[in-house]
């Protein structure tokens, strides 16, 4: 649960701050005058990341006794939703080393990195949307699999 508050809070309170989407300038701007911030949203979404895999694992060992195949189904599923999140943190890395001031990258003018940098961040996004219809495979079997464990009590009639 924890880990579901802690990427609500990395999405919506820094994300949502710090991207602009109609402004790649200010986006440039925004993530490099909080730096810090924005590490921490990187951070963030990986910690969340962490805790799908752990979750899973969890769920894993409770679905296996009901049907070994379709637990290891949802557990392939979570598997892939926490390779997004991944996936669109090191992106987000990719943005800000884009963002930065190495020797390399000074044959590139400033509008050009910052609109560089939106394309990775953009980039990150397409995984998370990627990985929207994995979470939703590994929800419902994952529904289904708790319906089938008889964990939940049924309705009296």
């Amino acid at each position: 649960m924890l880990s579901k508050v802690l990427v609500v809070i990395s999405n919506f309170a820094i994300s949502f701050r710090l991207i602009v989407p109609s402004s790649v300038t200010d986006t440039g701007h925004n993530i490099m005058a909080n730096e810090t911030l924005f590490r921490t949203n990187i951070a963030l979404n990986l910690i969340y990341a962490v805790a799908i895999v752990i979750t899973m694992a969890a769920l894993y060992q409770i679905f296996k006794p009901i049907n070994r195949i379709l637990a290891l189904v949802t557990a392939s599923c979570w598997v892939v939703v926490a390779l997004m999140w991944c996936i669109s943190g090191l992106n987000m890395l990719g943005a800000l080393r884009l963002l930065g001031d190495a020797a390399y990258l000074q044959s590139f003018s400033t509008t050009q990195l910052q609109t560089l940098a939106r394309l990775k961040l953009a980039s990150g996004y397409d995984a998370y949307y990627i990985g929207l219809p994995f979470w939703g495979l590994a929800s419902t079997i994952g529904s289904y699999l708790l319906f089938r464990s008889r964990y939940i009590p049924r309705a009296s009639t």
